[in-house]
């Protein structure tokens, strides 16, 4: 197989970037150079449109001259801008679009924006990362949809050399951006509180991930007065997770994030058969089997979050039993199956 392919969004090619949106970018760009013999990636890339709009329109013109296949992976604004761009273009180019969705909101978004039904059924596929969002699609009038869901290439651990817990102090990260509404504060503050109750460092914690702007100065004053068992470690290429995630017992997750669709750090927990627990928000649900692969709390309930802690303290053997059920999620969320089912809509 050989083609031309067009990828029309946030790749951030000079920028250092960890987060969903260009991280789901960038591993769809290598998959398809993996996957597809003498492939060439034309892109236009989003990353600051408002400053780069004139490259990026004639990079979005490229896309379309030289390609067969289009993919477009947009923000909410993105979508706004290229919907009916690509629509319009297409009558004319006559490609294969293919919008890999990202995040966990399109479905309200075209309640907002109903007129965007006419779009999403233009292009040949909509992809989405769970089901959830697929219902609630073809309940308002779309009907090419297909989940497929979140996935990476990852070093996965063996369950010969997956982590045993043999003491306290148990080892807690977050692995998300660093961000209120990633529950950031809510995971220092149960850390804090559990330490507190037990008169003892029971429990670190060490958090990963960007600084969002408009939460760094808070943060930056708040790590001023870190414990020592609290530590912020910065950024992690997103090829390298696994081998950070492995030297941990448990990650926190505690997002109330509204546009959470299904979080590649779940992903990336599961490759090294890390156990999650997190909040019951949106999605999660459905990616975190309660009691098997990690914990869910009401998010609304962070006494609820602070008796699952304590009861890892107590009986650390409970996070042992989830190990190998983590790894055996992951199988499902492996770049194989998912790029199977991505290829099978293209036009090669």
């Amino acid at each position: 197989m050989s083609c031309n392919i067009g990828i029309i969004g946030r790749l951030a090619k000079n920028a250092d970037l960890m987060e969903g949106q260009t991280v789901k970018t960038r591993v769809l760009e290598s998959e398809l150079e993996l996957n597809i013999n003498d492939c060439k990636i034309y892109y236009a890339d989003t990353y600051n449109y408002k400053k780069r709009v004139f490259t990026v329109f004639f990079q979005t013109l490229r896309c379309f001259f030289k390609c067969k296949n289009i993919f477009l992976l947009l923000s909410s604004n993105g979508m706004k801008f290229y919907f009916p761009l690509v629509y319009y273009m297409n009558k004319i180019f006559k490609r294969n679009i293919i919008h890999d969705v990202i995040g966990g909101t399109l479905h309200n978004l075209v309640e907002e924006n109903p007129n965007w039904v006419k779009y999403l059924n233009y292009f040949r596929i909509n992809l989405v990362e769970v089901e959830p969002m697929k219902k609630g699609l073809e309940k308002l009038g779309v009907k090419n949809v297909e989940v497929v869901p979140n996935f990476k290439r990852l070093e996965v651990s063996q369950k010969k050399d997956l982590k045993k817990i043999i003491k306290l102090p148990i080892s807690f990260c977050t692995f998300s951006r660093v961000a209120r509404e990633k529950g950031i504060l809510t995971a220092i503050g149960a850390i804090k509180e559990l330490n507190k109750k037990y008169e003892n460092t029971v429990a670190t914690l060490d958090i990963y991930g960007k600084l969002e702007d408009d939460f760094k100065h808070e943060f930056l004053m708040l790590e001023k007065d870190f414990p020592n068992y609290i530590n912020y470690k910065g950024l992690v290429p997103f090829n390298q997770s696994s081998n950070v995630l492995k030297k941990y017992d448990a990650l926190l997750f505690p997002t109330y994030h509204p546009g959470e669709g299904f979080p590649g750090t779940i992903v990336d927990a599961y490759s090294v058969g890390l156990p999650v627990i997190a909040t019951n928000w949106r999605h999660n649900p459905y990616l975190i089997d309660d009691k098997v692969t990690g914990f869910l709390y009401d998010y609304n309930n962070n006494d609820e979050l602070l008796g699952i802690l304590e009861n890892i303290i107590e009986n650390s053997e409970i996070i042992n039993n989830m190990r190998e059920n983590c790894l055996r999620k992951y199988e499902e969320y492996s770049p194989e199956k998912a790029m199977k089912k991505i290829i099978s809509y293209m036009e090669l």
